[in-house]
């Protein structure tokens, strides 16, 4: 499996570029830059086919709309009204086959009503979750912002932030 993290800088943002099997490539919450996935994912024999998108971001934009209209991609969310327009919406505990590589999607309301989780097992470690992208529901050391929303909703929201078993 081809893995590749991209920070932008000065934004504290995150994306990632997995290659899940016979050249399909993954993004899940691309910058508004796109150029360097296009080169990445040209340079490691990837087509991108999906965007997944964790949460809309309060601080920038995403780059999903000119990755998927540059990459023929479909925008995979969960089902919240405000994620807008996208091509595949998944369920709580839905499962989304990609080449050769499962993506189970999860719901986090908290940090935004929307937020989304994916659990990923690849076919070649079996029922084992290789990782999971929390988008800006989990940070390693550091709380997360609970108040975006609504902030006398805090800590209400915080409890429904709860992260939910990756078993399948």
């Amino acid at each position: 499996m081809f893995f590749k993290r991209l920070k932008a800088s000065g934004l504290g943002q995150n994306s990632y570029l997995l290659g899940c099997g016979k050249g399909v490539g993954v993004v899940i919450d691309p910058r508004r830059d796109i150029e360097e996935y296009l080169e990445i994912a040209w340079n490691n024999n990837l087509s991108i086919s999906y965007i997944f998108e964790t949460h809309r971001q309060e601080d920038f934009e995403f780059g999903s709309r000119s990755l998927a209209q540059a990459t023929g991609a479909q925008v995979v969310t969960g089902k919240h009204e405000l994620f807008g327009a996208s091509d595949i919406r998944l369920d709580n505990g839905q499962e989304l086959m990609v080449g050769t590589t499962c993506f189970v999607a999860y719901e986090t309301p908290g940090h935004t009503p929307e937020s989304m989780i994916y659990a990923v097992f690849p076919k070649d470690v079996g029922r084992k979750c290789w990782g999971v992208f929390t988008g800006d529901t989990l940070f390693v050391g550091e709380t997360v912002r609970m108040d975006l929303s609504d902030p006398e909703k805090a800590r209400e929201n915080a409890v429904h932030s709860m992260m939910p078993s990756t078993k399948r």
